[in-house]
């Protein structure tokens, strides 16, 4: 099921080798390194037990460790967004939507909805957001988009079938500054 494409992925926190991976209402996490599944695949209903009675335990379009937290994940739907304490497993804000939440996305397109975000390699307030083959570079906290929106190919040189657009996206966990980017069944790393 996770072979031919994931709807979304982030860094497990508080784990410098493992990411979640998510399809439809299930999630796994995996190894990075030892290339292999360390849990799952189960429901997300089960394992984020949070998430019970919203729409987000059916399945989420993008993730990402929040970063300002050691222990907190957004997680993103349509054009709706949460904030998730993971051991505690509870919502901490949210959902609401992205235009209300992350008042610099208002007017613009990525307010209808993003394909995937993840927290910027030495950056404690910042997320890359993605929508086709665009992103931009958010600052939570102050609420404004500080870079973008910048098409995928003019920042990362990527062509094919990465430059229109990732399905996912998520730094490479360890400590590097190298992001892993998604589509269909395939994966790029990029600097």
């Amino acid at each position: 099921m996770f072979a031919s494409g994931i709807d979304a992925v982030c860094g497990v926190p508080g784990s410098p080798t493992d990411l979640c991976l998510f399809k439809g209402d299930k999630y796994l996490r995996y190894r990075v390194g030892e290339e292999k599944i360390t849990s799952g695949p189960k429901s997300l209903a089960d394992g984020w037990s949070g998430l019970k009675g919203t729409a987000f335990a059916g399945g989420i379009d993008a993730a990402s460790l929040s970063p300002d937290s050691t222990t907190d994940v957004y997680l993103f739907k349509g054009d709706q967004y949460l904030r998730y304490r993971t051991g505690e497993e509870k919502i901490t804000s949210g959902p609401k939507s992205l235009a209300d939440g992350w008042s610099g996305l208002k007017n613009t397109a990525f307010a209808g909805g993003i394909s995937a975000a993840c927290s910027v390699p030495g950056e404690p307030t910042s997320l890359y957001l993605f929508k086709d083959d665009q992103h931009v570079l958010y600052r939570t906290g102050q609420e404004k988009i500080t870079s973008g929106p910048k098409s995928l190919a003019s920042v990362w040189g990527i062509d094919g079938v990465f430059a229109k657009g990732v399905d996912d996206a998520c730094r490479v966990p360890g400590g590097t500054s190298d992001l892993y980017f998604f589509k269909g069944d395939q994966y790029v790393r990029v600097r």
